[in-house]
């Protein structure tokens, strides 16, 4: 990250409206907010792989995420 580029972060979701048949992560950018960018999984585990060989880290839910939120790779 530059000072020219926004933070990413990518949101985890389990069965969105909008992917209701697999988990999503979905690219937000501080400041900006959700972005068009998304990796799909069948399930969490492909998520986890995908973003911790890329050495991100991981940050559970907290109790006011909305419900289908699992977690944060930052």
């Amino acid at each position: 990250m530059t000072a020219d580029q926004p933070l990413s972060l990518w949101v985890v979701y389990d069965r969105p409206t909008d992917y209701p048949h697999g988990v999503i992560a979905r690219r937000h950018a501080v400041p900006g907010g959700p972005t068009e960018d998304v990796v799909q999984g069948s399930h969490l585990d492909v998520l986890d792989w995908h973003f911790s060989r890329q050495g991100l880290h991981w940050w559970p839910r907290q109790p006011g995420d909305e419900p289908r939120i699992v977690g944060v790779w930052l």
